[in-house]
């Protein structure tokens, strides 16, 4: 063939690549090196042995090119039960194992080498196998289904990554696949759980890893298994995690539109009392990662994952989503829906509501109507996109973010003003300036003008659409900066109300019961909001709101353990934090009963204290004052300024010579 020619074929693509090279390197990496050496030299022959060709290499993986779809299932096959019987005396920790890929699909021939989507799937494919396990896409296993002896589970249609469309896959029952299932560490648990999961793994090794995992045990026994290898305690009610929808689209500048079906879907599944949804942004940190869902489910501790692919070309919508219980990674649906763009709210509440009758969960009084969005979106259905920037742009919220989504905003406004998004949004834009601080509180003038546009923006959202949370935590965030705490909490319940299952509205509602003076009730919602946020980074907002109605509340071994558990979660204590953190540990210092007690709380209350004087040294004069207003309570406000007056005198007393 002749060097620079090149031309298209159909052919059987072969991806392996090893589980856990770089683990292997680190611990010994002349061991694994000659180990890869040797186990690739055997792939090698394998490969010939089926007729296959080799045709790349880099690193730990591996790939071949058959002309046959069945040799090279037959040749995989092989290669997984030569390695198995190679790893058979050699530790776990240090075991080689491969994942494979096998997808028939047209590739682009240039020299030696393959390119295109046939070889690219199969890479993507390899990446979603388990260790010892191999994975084919549909048009491949059409081809072995009736020719090889092999066992398959379906997987549904999968969004792998910068691959455009959903590619449906078989997950190969393999002996190894069982065997290597059985030497999975698993997190320690107690109880009869544990003892019955160990003894199903017992009788895996001793049948030599013959019969996969999946066989030896009932479902109910798969969930067991699942239940105490999750890193986190699994919810009894059906638990999902909306994942970010893969952009299927050419073009990368429509992510914001992505994220935004994403968030609209998980908005409504929020809405089903039933549900345990995870909150939004442990969810969004797997964005961009291509992660099997059982690997997710276990993280996370949730049962179900719902994963998905959108597709935009000018007003057209191809949004592709499916189930996948992460417990016996079963796709329990699967939907495709090539639409208009005007008709994309309706596309979001059959999703959701197929989800609920997918996971048997009944829907509650008012349920029902609040999935079923259906506001009156436009006359354009561009405005609903436009919508969906502005919204994208909040995040985070910035100055100048909030300055851009604002004009947006009121764009929308002008294309559709019978559209309650866009009155709901000025109205948290204009808010969140005032709550975030970035209106300072000696310019009254145009916080006091920010608070009534959030105020009337927000009330002509309520009345075209009285279930728009969007209006009502905007509502509740202007009431707050006006001084009516009660309205605050009224109108933060009915968000929580409509989506009893969203942590931040949990959180909002705590935070908001704190500051009207009831700080006792504020920890059960925003302990909610903690729980479902399962990934610790994302704890830190929650740990600190437990913080502040902890210090409010008087209870300053909780406050201590909140402040501890905010920096746990990566949280960074800006000015409040650092002033109910100093506060709390001087009063824990008052109440100590031993002298050493005593001094090695005060010392730490000082340093806190003097952090916050050298990071904030206008607090008490510009913040501070903004701060004590928001509570309700005499006897809170009071409480502040004691402490305050305290840390002054620390202050004081540490400047004097």
């Amino acid at each position: 063939m002749q060097s620079g020619a090149s031309k298209r074929k159909l052919t059987t693509v072969l991806a392996a690549d090893v589980v856990g090279y770089s683990r292997l390197v680190a611990a010994d990496d002349e061991s694994a090196i000659r180990r890869l050496q040797q186990l690739r030299d055997v792939v090698r022959s394998l490969v010939e042995r089926h007729d296959g060709r080799w045709f790349g290499e880099a690193g730990d993986s591996l790939m071949a090119e058959f002309p046959s779809a069945v040799e090279a299932a037959r040749c995989a096959l092989e290669i997984q039960n030569e390695i198995a019987a190679r790893n058979r005396d050699i530790a776990a920790d240090r075991a080689m194992l491969f994942r494979i890929g096998i997808n028939l699909g047209e590739t682009i021939v240039e020299g030696d080498n393959l390119y295109g989507d046939g070889v690219n799937v199969a890479a993507r494919l390899q990446e979603i196998a388990e260790p010892g396990g191999i994975v084919f896409s549909a048009s491949a296993y059409e081809q072995v289904r009736t020719k090889v002896a092999i066992e398959v589970e379906p997987l549904g249609p999968r969004a792998l990554k910068n691959i455009p469309e959903p590619v449906t896959a078989f997950r190969a029952r393999t002996a190894t696949r069982g065997a290597v299932a059985a030497a999975v560490p698993r997190t320690a648990t107690g109880g009869w759980k544990r003892r019955a999961v160990a003894a199903g793994v017992s009788i895996a090794v001793i049948a030599g890893g013959a019969i996969a995992w999946d066989t030896l045990v009932a479902a109910g026994w798969r969930l067991e298994a699942f239940r105490a290898q999750a890193a986190q305690p699994v919810p009894e009610e059906p638990s999902i995690v909306v994942m970010p929808f893969l952009n299927a689209s050419e073009n990368e500048a429509q992510e914001y539109f992505v994220y935004g079906i994403t968030e609209d879907i998980m908005t409504n599944l929020t809405k089903v009392s039933g549900l345990f949804v995870v909150g939004r942004d442990s969810a969004m940190s797997f964005k961009g990662k291509p992660v099997p869902a059982r690997q997710v489910g276990r993280a996370l501790g949730v049962r179900y994952v719902l994963q998905g692919s959108v597709r935009r070309t000018d007003a057209k919508v191809r949004i592709t989503s499916y189930l996948v219980d992460a417990a016996t990674e079963k796709t329990l649906w699967a939907a495709r829906y090539d639409r208009e763009l005007g008709d994309i709210f309706a596309v979001q509440d059959d999703i959701a509501e197929r989800i609920v009758t997918a996971l048997s969960v009944s829907f509650r009084s008012g349920e029902r109507e609040n999935v079923q969005q259906r506001p009156q979106v436009a006359q354009l259905p561009l405005t609903y996109d436009l919508f969906l920037q502005a919204r994208r742009k909040m995040i985070p919220p910035s100055p100048g973010n909030l300055a851009d989504a604002e004009q947006l905003f009121k764009e929308v406004i002008k294309s559709d003003p019978d559209f309650a998004g866009g009155h709901a949004g000025l109205a948290l834009a204009m808010a969140q300036r005032v709550n975030q601080g970035f209106i300072r509180a000696e310019n009254q003038a145009e916080r006091d003008s920010a608070v009534k546009v959030a105020i009337a923006s927000a009330t002509e959202a309520l009345k075209l659409d009285r279930r728009s949370t969007m209006a009502m935590y905007a509502m509740a965030s202007a009431l707050l900066a006006q001084g009516d705490q009660e309205g605050a909490v009224r109108y933060a319940r009915e968000a929580y109300s409509v989506q009893p299952g969203d942590a931040y509205f949990a959180a909002t509602l705590g935070i908001m019961l704190t500051f009207a003076g009831n700080p006792e009730d504020a920890f059960i919602y925003i302990d909610q909001a903690i729980e479902r946020e399962r990934v610790t980074a994302y704890r830190a907002r929650g740990q600190f709101f437990k913080l502040a109605a902890a210090y409010t509340a008087g209870d300053y071994v909780k406050a201590e353990q909140a402040y501890l558990g905010h920096l746990e979660a990566g949280g960074q204590c800006f000015s409040d934090c650092l002033f109910y953190a100093a506060s709390s540990k001087l009063r824990l210092a008052e109440q100590a009963t031993s002298a050493d007690e005593k001094a090695r709380l005060a010392a730490q209350g000082r340093a806190i204290a003097r952090t916050l004087q050298e990071k904030y040294p206008d607090y008490e004069r510009s913040r501070l004052p903004g701060r004590i207003a928001v509570f309700k309570e005499q006897k809170h406000r009071e409480h502040m300024r004691a402490d305050a007056q305290t840390i002054t005198r620390l202050r004081e007393a540490q400047a004097a010579p």
